[in-house]
């Protein structure tokens, strides 16, 4: 399956390339890129305790992003010692660097972006110094520089690019990463310490693991539960689809190896074969707590969005448009009960219900948060939008490529 994961990312990364009309504009938010240039991170009032905690725990989230080489390359030994080991090494540090600044902006810090000869000349110092430099900055609410990003729910629009194929790093650029750990984006090479996600558990064969149609409602499995949901705008440009999964007891270990049930729903389909109304994906499940894994190759694992089931529900997920202003979910129940009119299941259809703030494992190309407008937080989550940050300014979004800050292509938590 992450083959096919890889291999549908890699085809739709060559037509975004290739396709008119689908070039990324300057003003375009990217969760697959940083922000070239060099910048640090500020949050009024914040210390420098709070500063290089929460630097230290992106990182260590960031680093185990994978860039598409690093999936896609041969592993023949004269390429992957040659050719493939610096794709892959480049790629991880662009993938990293776009993790760790997005990792800080859900936790409610902002992007503030130097002129380039001051950010250079301060890059070029010892990492202490590049702390004391920073010291009066970094909690100011007037920061020296130009705010460039600060937390909104950005991953909602379709508008927003979700993640790159490629991408570029200003090599030094990230000057509260020196700061806090004296290290600098060339060192994000790829995790050897880190936990992996572990591949999902052999199923039981009685769990069919894939969309159902309505003749086979009838064979869902005894104290299963039915979700139903519907994605629009799939395409070569804004995706396949969407996933959610079932949460288990640990972060890396899905729960269907202790109990071989499904504990991932993959709603996708080819865009040669999508429905421009919206395609119904329809599981037999167990019960349990479903979250929004992924949108797009974006992985939620920074809060998203969830709900929960129990044996005999029948329970409409929403629809979700992913190419749209804002992919939802819309809770209108008119597409769920169309699909089940004149079914059992008809009449115990109710919506889902909602709660913010799920954490889950970040891996994959991409990592951001996701939030529904007007559902709750769960308890203790203090992120994206539960943060108490200021009201939001003016955010300056500078240009991909800086005329003055050519890009250098060189390298969790809690």
């Amino acid at each position: 399956m992450r083959r096919l994961f890889a291999l549908l990312s890699f085809a739709m990364a060559v037509a975004a390339l290739i396709s008119p009309g689908v070039s990324r504009a300057q003003d375009v938010v990217s969760l697959g890129r940083m922000t070239l240039g060099y910048t640090y991170f500020n949050r009024v009032g914040a210390d420098w305790k709070s500063h290089n905690e929460d630097v230290i725990a992106c990182a260590e989230e960031a680093a185990r992003l994978s860039s598409i080489d690093e999936v896609m390359t041969p592993k023949t030994a004269i390429f992957e010692q040659v050719v493939a080991a610096f794709l892959s090494d480049v790629g991880h540090r662009a993938s990293s660097a776009a993790g760790l600044e997005n990792c800080m902006v859900v936790r409610g810090w902002r992007v503030i972006l130097l002129p380039e000869s001051e950010g250079a000349s301060i890059a070029a110092l010892s990492a202490k110094d590049v702390a004391d430099r920073l010291t009066p900055w970094i909690g100011a609410a007037e920061p020296h520089g130009r705010m460039v990003r600060t937390w909104r729910n950005d991953a909602a629009s379709g508008a927003t690019e979700r993640w790159v194929m490629r991408s570029n790093t200003t090599k030094r650029g990230n000057l509260s990463l020196i700061a806090a750990t004296s290290a600098d984006l060339s060192q994000f090479f790829s995790p050897t310490v880190f936990p992996k996600i572990l591949v999902s558990g052999t199923m039981d064969r009685k769990w069919a693991n894939r969309p159902l149609n309505a003749k086979q409602l009838s064979m869902a499995p005894e104290g299963s539960a039915i979700i139903l949901l519907q994605v629009k705008g799939i395409s070569m440009h804004y995706g396949v689809g969407l996933e959610f999964v079932r949460k288990g007891g640990e972060f890396n270990i899905p729960p269907s190896r202790a109990d071989h049930s499904p504990d991932r729903l993959t709603a996708w389909k080819s865009p040669m074969f999508a429905n421009k109304n919206g395609d119904m994906f329809v599981f037999a499940v167990p019960p349990g707590l479903w979250k929004l894994d992924t949108v797009s190759q974006l992985n939620l694992c920074l809060g998203a969005p969830a709900f929960r089931v129990e044996a005999g529900d029948v329970v409409y997920a929403g629809s979700f448009d992913i190419a749209g202003p804002d992919i939802g979910p819309d809770m209108d129940m008119a597409p769920a009960r169309t699909w089940l009119a004149g079914l059992p299941q008809e009449h115990a259809l109710r919506p889902a219900a909602y709660v913010n703030g799920v954490r889950g494992f970040c891996s994959g190309f991409s990592m951001y948060a996701l939030e529904v407008t007007g559902a709750p937080f769960v308890p203790g989550y203090r992120w994206g939008g539960a943060a108490n940050t200021p009201p939001a300014t003016k955010v300056d979004t500078p240009s991909a490529t800086p005329a003055t800050s050519p890009p250098v292509s060189d390298r969790p938590h809690g």
